[in-house]
């Protein structure tokens, strides 16, 4: 009868044993989510950040031309006190600049004379 009583005394802890990995687990789970929504949040703060530093770091000197890309307009800039060094930018790069309003009223007035 002991025998009987320790074969199923080992049972239930094997029971036990499972239950407390599942819920391990499911504690991991939880973890990997929130580190996920954690890693969001900094790179969405990063970005912004960068956004803030990357307009008072350099100055539109002139729109050098456009062209479309995977459907997105984007502007050949040439920076200010950068040499020959350009980029092609999407507009929202240049969202309230004014070179760039001033690049945007000369083509809509070329297009109006045409």
């Amino acid at each position: 009868e002991d025998d009987e009583d320790d074969e199923g005394d080992e049972a239930q802890e094997g029971d036990e044993d499972e239950d407390e990995e599942d819920e391990d687990e499911e504690d991991e789970d939880e973890d990997e989510d929130e580190d996920e929504v954690d890693a969001e949040a900094e790179e969405e703060q990063a970005e912004s950040e960068g956004e803030e530093t990357y307009e008072e770091e350099y100055t539109v000197e002139k729109i050098l031309a456009e062209r479309v890309r995977k459907g997105k307009k984007q502007y050949h800039v040439a920076w200010l006190g950068y040499g020959d060094w350009t980029t092609w930018e999407p507009a929202a790069h240049l969202k309230d600049n004014k070179v760039f309003e001033e690049y945007c009223a000369r083509k809509q007035a070329a297009l109006l004379v045409d």
